[in-house]
């Protein structure tokens, strides 16, 4: 049975074929260069099986704990010859508070540039990772994930001891011997600023209006004995408490210096 009968039987008209057939027409350049892509892709994995020798014996059943597993290297080997679909880099989370052109950080760029190839395959993270651990500000860098499947990995920067202390002198201004130290220092950037937290409101008003008024805390407040108290025919109690109080006040100071140096001639 011809065809254009069985579509006549289906009741698919003649347009609606002519208007598929242009349409397979106008996707035709579409399909054939997906076709090229599936194509050369398939050369390289081909490629990469018969470099790494890849036979029958690498698919054979094992037990899967990996004893005696030939095909397992082998097709790590392959799938090491394909490029890097995504690589992360993990690094310390305070790196990420440093501004941009901070010398730390355009350290660990400039050597993450120079020792990324221009195409990363797999099988070349584990050596970039060396060469990334060569920035004298690491203490090392290590491959810590790689998925073979998806072309993902992901490599762990940590920094040098004593790198964080360093950096947050720098930023501080202030010299940072050890982590004890350091310690020391926070206990004492506590206190400092509860204290000027209970001060702030009155140094806001001075500035605003010259005077300010920092009222007394309530650990400050001394209670008196509490006194009997008599009026007329009733009685009382009179309590007593006293406190300290800050007052601060604005005051503009100017001041003039004229020295004499000579004649006006000199």
């Amino acid at each position: 049975m011809e065809i254009q009968k069985i579509y006549h039987e289906l009741g698919i008209s003649p347009a609606v074929l002519e208007y598929c057939r242009a349409a397979e027409e106008d996707l035709k350049p579409r399909f054939e260069e997906i076709d090229a892509v599936a194509e050369y892709n398939q050369a390289k994995v081909v490629a990469a099986m018969q470099k790494n020798r890849v036979s029958a014996e690498c698919f054979a059943a094992t037990t899967g704990y990996g004893y005696n597993d030939l095909g397992r290297g082998v097709l790590e080997k392959v799938l090491g010859q394909f490029p890097v679909v995504r690589l992360s880099v993990q690094a310390p989370e305070w790196l990420g508070a440093l501004d941009e052109e901070h010398w730390l950080g355009k350290s660990l760029m400039d050597s993450m540039i120079a020792a990324a190839p221009e195409s990363l395959r797999i099988g070349e993270v584990q050596s970039f990772a060396e060469t990334l651990a060569q920035n004298p500000y690491l203490e090392s860098a290590g491959t810590r994930q790689v998925e073979l499947g998806s072309g993902i990995t992901s490599i762990q920067m940590t920094l040098g001891e004593g790198m964080f202390n360093q950096v947050l002198a720098e930023q501080c201004g202030t010299e940072i011997r050890s982590d004890a130290h350091l310690l020391s220092l926070l206990r004492e950037l506590v206190a400092a600023k509860k204290e000027y937290d209970h001060v702030a409101k009155a140094l806001d008003a001075v500035r605003e209006t010259g005077y300010g008024l920092v009222p007394p805390k309530l650990e400050e407040l001394t209670l008196q004995e509490p006194e009997i108290v008599q009026q007329g025919g009733r009685f009382g109690v009179r309590l007593r408490a006293s406190a300290p109080s800050l007052h601060m006040i604005r005051v503009d100071i100017k001041t003039e210096v004229c020295p004499v140096l000579g004649t006006e001639q000199q």
